[in-house]
């Protein structure tokens, strides 16, 4: 067991919270500037949730707070909650990806698991635009315009973020453990400390 002596860190620990457009959190984890810690706990999510939460994105509905820690000045933050909504915006967005489809007709966030006709957008379009001119070039003028304005609004869903800079592992841990429970592993925070170093 670590003790709270056992690993030095040069700079105190400090929080910030700060809310980013989802265009802008993508870039920081496709850049590589935000990554996972570790594989994701607790079980995949269900259709249905992956559905619910391109819902609440479109809708501009906070998804949660996702937290990351960045040892030192230098590095990337490390993703420590937050892996599965992360996670399903990746893979529902990245070219050749298990997409969800954003049904036209409706002018309320209405996402499905498969195609229920050809007036869709899929989730994979939104981040890209030859992607995106392929999937709504067939579409009349103004479905092409709602697609726009609705990649628009998903672009600007606000992310709240939780991040941690510098202290040691086990004030990251201890910090985790009193706001997030027993999610955020001590020998995770302790291998990306030392990987860090």
């Amino acid at each position: 067991m670590i003790s709270p002596d056992t690993t030095r860190s040069p700079l105190p620990l400090c929080t910030t919270t700060m809310r980013v457009p989802l265009r802008q959190f993508m870039n920081l984890v496709t850049e590589g500037r935000v990554s996972p810690a570790g594989p994701p706990g607790g079980p995949d999510c269900s259709g249905q949730q992956r559905i619910d939460l391109w819902d609440s994105l479109e809708a501009g509905w906070p998804i949660g707070l996702l937290t990351v820690w960045r040892p030192d000045d230098r590095g990337p933050y490390h993703l420590l909650d937050g892996h599965r909504r992360t996670g399903v915006i990746v893979q529902t967005t990245t070219h050749g990806a298990q997409a969800l489809l954003r049904d036209l007709s409706s002018k309320a966030p209405a996402y499905r698991a498969a195609a229920h006709g050809a007036r869709c957008l899929p989730t994979t379009a939104m981040f890209s635009t030859l992607n995106f001119l392929t999937a709504t070039g067939h579409l009349p003028a103004d479905l092409r315009r709602h697609a726009e304005r609705i990649a628009t609004r998903v672009h600007q869903a606000p992310i709240d973020i939780l991040s941690l800079s510098g202290g040691t592992p086990w004030q990251v841990h201890t910090l985790c453990g009193r706001l997030l429970g027993t999610r955020v592993a001590l020998d995770t925070v302790i291998a990306l400390h030392r990987a860090s170093a």
